[in-house]
């Protein structure tokens, strides 16, 4: 019989038939034994959890009964608690039954009896014992609660009572104390003056004999004569006051010595100072001096006197005001103790009631209590005296009365009531300490019984576990058996496939595998008579033929590779894109060369790619736009035509091309064919140059524009010469940081003096340019045209003409441009007139102390050094011109009177606004007037070259920030 495969795979498929169906019926068995197990122990949880819901409700039976004795004070059981309870209760009735068949041992069924009997009581003591105990204890601690409730309110009703008189009493006492306050201050204030009013007089009367002294001597002494004026000024200023002092509530005597005094000083005063005029105008002789000698000692005597009364009129009464004072202060420290003694004795009663769970008054606070109380009993008597209003009387009286109740209710009645309730409340704990023992005691009998329930089901659970293991254990045993002979069957039966059809096959599939990689030197060695044997036969027969065509195709191929590797190196290493397109210019060949002019990744990119050669190619040098297919098809040639042509990337490149056409027998365009050469950075070069070239030209015409400006600006400037005709002692220094400058130099004359100004106009380059010739026309026709010659004024008016001129006073004005500015004027102090002709060096009206400087500034200072001082005049923080300057600022003006040794300084911020070299920081204000006082003594050209250094040393290497301009100037600095 032929074993093909078909019948082996029959007999591999009893023999596994019967591999499986042995584990099968084994598997049967177990599964019935195991299903066994688990309904018992189905039954067995059943139980468990029937008794773990019961010990459950027996735990929240408890837990209920003991949150409603904790929450006792709440007069009954809570309605879902008490709900909680009967739900508990009800659910241990319904289960009792099925207790009862759970046991099934002698122990078990008596455990159930257990809590058959045990649990009717726990319930009956709950249900009803704890509910009626509850309410009970509610009732009692009511009342206690209602009689302290009542004490606290007459203790309280008392006690305000009591406040309210006492605080009636101590604003009296309050206000009468402050009244004495004041009197005693009065009278203190009162003898001061009257002290004043004596050493005055006593001065007086010494200056006046002693004017009398001095005339003998020749010549009365100017000072004695002020000091008489002053003393009498003052006494006649305080005649009024003096006669109030003794108004009320003194005597008609008391009274009468005060007029008499306004009466007498008046005279003396009279008397003296026409006697003062005598000594000072004439000559009189000894027995007219001695007659006013006589004559001020009657005045001054009688005015001593009756200050001397007064003065014992006002000290009595400043030591009954002093007495009462006191009396008063004793008052309202006695009636202010009262207060603090009865305030701490009610809060200490408060406190009694609030910690009166402690059962009784704590010796500390009982201590408290009497020392209060006997504090106030001992001083109500006093409260009489204090009383000054019928309603304070009453206040007393009442106080005087009510105290001894409040003090009683207090140290008896309240600690009574505490001691009580403590008392009442403590038998109330005990008999709820008694119910909880005795639930207790049966909830823990049945807990107990409950648990012992569980532990017996429990241990019944666990032999049944058992039980099954050892059954599920014996079926193991029989599965691992079951398996080795099933292993038996099928080793066996894997050999079998292994070497009939798993072999061959394999064998099959790397013969195949060989022939696909080109192999076709090995046979094919399967000899089998089956259906894997004829497969082997045939594909044995198929590398035969193979074979024999791959031989002549070698042949061919080893001639075509020599040409092809010597054109394959040329095209992938050229330099310039080689390319093949059809005559519609899509690309048929291209070597990597081309294919990066087009910005592709590779050659297959380019060829792919649907843009061609004729529709990327777009301008022809010269203006000819006629298209690059049609110049090919005339031409058949095309040499250095450079175009520009758009890459992958949609960028524009300028290129040149090389191609030619290949036509057919019948002229017909085959193809083109041709080499590219990316010349867009040469075109780049050539278009940057000429640029270059175009820019220069523009920078030459602006830069000579610019410096004629700067001629011109330059013009505007004072020349050193002209300064020097208005100011022989100066300098300038006037350094743009461009070519042209925003700050400028301003001189000018006018009749009687002339002007100097510096401005520092915003920006600095051209636009500040433009603004010092705003600024300067501004100037010049201020001066000139209007006659200004205030400094502040034309300022002023400066402002009004730059706002106007670049329409900044508009709310639609473009610029918001200005200026800061610092101008003198220097005229004659004498109103000489000063003219350009007068002012020279040999011959000039600038001398000290005759003229006078008027300076004005914004935001610009002046500094003026003098002996070594320098003192820095600074400007109105007001700039010009700028949108925010206010239109009508009138700006302040600083007049010097010009000394011998002066010098003067103005500038702008860009000397002390430099950059140092070696610090990142400022020149600064400060180093910068330090400089201009290490140098002022010098000549001025030796400062302004001192000025220079020390600016260059300290810039160094760095550029300038701003315009520079200093101006300085002095008189008679020689």
């Amino acid at each position: 019989m032929k074993w093909t495969i078909g019948r082996k795979m029959s007999l591999i498929g009893v023999m596994i038939f019967m591999a499986l169906a042995i584990p099968a019926s084994n598997a049967y068995l177990t599964n019935r034994a195991i299903q066994y197990a688990s309904a018992q122990a189905s039954v067995r949880n059943e139980q468990l959890e029937l008794i773990k819901k019961l010990n459950a409700a027996h735990l929240n039976l408890m837990s209920s009964a003991t949150d409603a004795i904790i929450a006792k004070s709440e007069g009954d059981i809570d309605t879902e608690r008490m709900r909680s309870i009967n739900a508990n209760v009800k659910f241990f009735e319904n289960n009792f039954k099925k207790l009862e068949e759970i046991a099934d041992t002698g122990e078990e069924k008596q455990l159930v009896s257990t809590i058959r009997d045990v649990f009717p009581k726990l319930s009956e003591g709950i249900k009803t014992d704890l509910v009626k105990l509850i309410r009970e204890s509610t009732a009692k601690l009511q009342e206690i609660k209602t009689n302290f409730i009542r004490t606290d309110a007459r203790l309280y009703s008392e006690g305000e009572q009591i406040e309210n008189d006492l605080a009636k009493l101590f604003a009296a006492v309050q206000r009468e104390r402050e009244e004495a306050t004041y009197d005693a201050t009065l009278r203190i204030q009162q003898i001061d003056l009257i002290n004043k009013l004596m050493r005055l007089h006593s001065d007086m009367i010494l200056s006046a004999k002693n004017a009398i002294i001095d005339k003998r001597n020749g010549k009365v002494n100017s000072r004695r004569a002020e000091v008489i004026r002053e003393s009498v000024k003052f006494v006649m200023n305080n005649l009024d006051n003096l006669v109030d002092i003794v108004d009320t509530p003194y005597t008609k005597a008391e009274k009468e010595v005060a007029e008499h005094f306004c009466y007498m000083f008046p005279k003396l005063a009279k008397r003296i100072h026409s006697d003062l005029a005598e000594l000072t105008e004439n000559h009189p002789d000894e027995p007219e001096l001695i007659q006013i000698n006589d004559v001020l000692d009657m005045y001054s005597h009688r005015i001593a006197d009756d200050l001397a009364k007064i003065f014992h009129f006002v000290r009595t009464g400043q030591s009954e005001a002093t007495d009462l004072e006191l009396l008063q202060n004793d008052k309202f420290t006695t009636i202010n103790q009262m207060m603090r003694a009865h305030s701490e004795l009610m809060i200490t009663s408060m406190r009694a009631l609030t910690y009166r769970n402690e059962g009784r008054i704590t010796e500390e606070r009982m201590e408290i209590i009497d020392r209060n109380v006997a504090f106030i009993t001992e001083n109500l008597d006093s409260l009489i005296n204090m009383a000054a209003t019928d309603d304070e009387d009453i206040a007393a009286q009442n106080t005087i009365v009510m105290f001894p109740k409040l003090a009683r209710g207090i140290r008896s009645d309240l600690k009574q009531l505490i001691e009580e309730s403590a008392l009442e409340i403590k038998n109330i704990e005990t008999d709820f300490i008694r119910m909880k023992h005795a639930l207790d005691h049966y909830g823990s009998q049945t807990r107990d019984a409950l648990v012992k329930m569980l532990v017996s089901v429990q241990r019944k659970q666990k032999h049944a576990a058992e039980a099954s293991a050892r059954q599920i254990s014996r079926s193991t045993l029989l599965g691992f058996l079951t398996f080795f002979v099933t292993l038996a069957l099928i080793v066996p039966v894997f050999f079998l496939i292994r070497r009939s059809i798993v072999i061959p096959l394999h064998r099959l599939k790397e013969s195949s595998d060989r022939l696909a990689q080109g192999n076709l030197n090995q046979e094919i060695d399967i000899r089998q008579n089956d259906e894997l044997g004829s497969l082997a036969r045939s594909f044995e027969y198929m590398r035969n033929s193979v074979r024999e065509k791959i031989i002549q195709l070698q042949v061919k191929q080893a001639s075509l590779k020599k040409a092809e590797e010597k054109y394959r190196s040329i095209f992938e290493n050229a330099v310039e894109g080689i390319f093949q397109t059809t005559p519609d210019g899509l690309f048929i060949s291209a070597n990597p060369a081309q294919a990066r002019i087009m910005g592709y990744n590779s050659p297959d990119e380019v060829i792919l790619s649907e843009f061609g050669l004729v529709t990327e190619c777009h301008i022809r040098p010269g203006g000819n736009d006629e298209p690059f297919s049609g110049i090919l098809c005339k031409t058949d040639q095309i040499i250095g035509f450079e175009t520009q042509y758009r890459r992958r990337d949609r960028s524009m490149i300028w290129v040149s091309v090389t191609a030619r056409t290949a036509r057919d027998s019948d002229g017909s365009v085959l193809y083109y064919e041709g080499s590219m050469l990316d010349i867009t950075e040469r075109k780049e070069k050539e278009k940057a140059e000429r640029a270059r070239e175009a820019a220069e030209a523009v920078n030459r015409k602006i830069m000579e524009s610019i410096r004629y400006a700067k001629m011109i600006q330059a013009s505007l400037l004072p020349s050193p010469e002209k300064l020097k005709i208005y100011l022989p002692d100066s300098f300038f220094i006037w350094m743009p940081r461009d070519i042209v400058s925003g700050d400028i130099l301003f001189t000018d004359s006018f009749e009687g003096g002339f002007v100097v100004a510096v401005i520092d106009c915003t920006g600095h380059g051209v636009p500040g340019a433009f603004m010092t010739m705003i600024a300067s026309s501004g100037l010049r026709r201020i001066i000139r045209d209007e006659g200004c010659s205030d400094p502040g004024e034309i300022l002023k008016r400066l402002n009004f003409f730059v706002k106007t001129s670049l329409h900044q006073d508009t709310e639609y004005a473009l610029s918001d441009d200005g200026l800061d500015a610092a101008i003198v004027s220097i005229q004659s102090s004498e109103n000489k007139k000063l003219t350009s002709e007068k002012l020279t060096t040999d011959n000039c009206l600038l001398t000290t102390g005759d003229c006078l400087m008027t300076f004005a500034g914004a935001r610009l200072p002046l500094i003026c050094i003098h002996n070594h001082k320098v003192t820095t005049i600074k400007g109105d923080r007001q700039s010009i011109g700028y949108k925010r300057s206010d239109l009508n600022f009138n700006f302040s003006n600083h007049t010097i009177m010009i000394e011998k040794g002066m010098c003067f300084y103005m500038f702008t911020d860009g000397f002390t606004d430099q950059l140092g070299e070696n610090e990142e920081r400022r020149f600064g204000s400060r180093r910068f007037r330090e400089l201009l006082n290490e140098n002022s003594r010098k000549p001025f050209d030796e400062q302004r070259n001192a000025l220079l250094r020390a600016f260059n040393v300290y810039k160094g290497e760095n550029e300038r920030q701003d315009d520079v301009t200093v101006v300085g100037f002095g008189f008679d600095n020689k």
